[in-house]
């Protein structure tokens, strides 16, 4: 009960991405007051911006929730259309540009072009670049920063933690081995990261007679009826497993 063929995500919220935290709502709030904190707001406030203008609201939001969701403001808070001119009033000045060390060509070429739509390519190397420097100027403190931390507390204990939250992450996962081990299940998370690590050498151009032995050996240890690590599966799935090897 409950199988289901979707894979889960091979990624836990424990070990986000840059990319990831602007794109979630949790996870951007604690970076915000990290970024707050070392000066950095406006230039996190532009690349929201940029993102608003190219048409990519946060998590299928309207325009804006980033921002708000922060509780940073930016010119999208209001109430009038985000547009290039006021993105480059506030945060494309003389001072800003001297203190992000923004490419002076760059800047120009955003502001001097005259259509009002992000599909020309001064938005796009505006915000890598903007996200380059939050990456190489604050990304590595703020994982070792108190506000990752809180953030990983809220994750766990938010209602919402899911197993590939603990099993892609190496601290959560041995925690989660240890009670396992103290359950009698250690096997279980063990058969895991075997299955997992055999799936993932497979190649194209992979042996298929060894791949075929070392999918013998696993089933061997773990789902066979002479199984030394038994984890206790049907006939069905047995039978299955066996007709996928051979």
């Amino acid at each position: 009960d409950g199988y289901t063929d979707t894979p889960p995500p091979q990624r836990s919220r424990l070990s986000i991405t840059l990319s990831e935290v602007l794109h979630d709502r949790m996870a951007l709030l604690y970076f915000s007051q990290f970024v707050e904190l070392r000066g950095y707001s406006l230039l996190l406030n532009l690349w929201l911006d940029l993102q608003v203008l190219r048409g990519q609201s946060l998590n299928g939001a309207g325009d804006g929730v980033g921002e708000r969701t922060c509780g940073l403001r930016s010119v999208s808070d209001s109430v009038t259309p985000l547009t290039r001119q006021k993105v480059c009033q506030r945060y494309l000045t003389e001072d800003l540009v001297q203190r992000y060390r923004f490419p002076e060509d760059l800047c120009a070429r955003f502001e001097a072009a005259k259509q009002e739509t992000a599909d020309d390519p001064a938005f796009q190397q505006l915000q890598d670049f903007v996200y380059q420097t939050m990456r190489r100027e604050l990304w590595h403190d703020f994982l070792r920063s108190e506000f990752f931390s809180k953030f990983q507390v809220e994750v766990l204990t938010s209602g919402g933690v899911t197993l590939s939250d603990i099993l892609y992450h190496s601290a959560a996962l041995n925690a989660f081995t240890e009670f396992l081990d103290q359950e009698g299940c250690r096997s279980v998370v063990e058969f895991w990261l075997t299955a997992t690590a055999f799936q993932s050498q497979l190649r194209p151009d992979s042996d298929p007679t060894a791949s075929q032995n070392e999918a013998i050996n696993i089933y061997d240890k773990y789902l066979s009826l002479q199984a030394t690590c038994p984890l206790g599966v049907d006939d069905v799935t047995r039978c299955e497993v066996e007709h996928r090897i051979c």
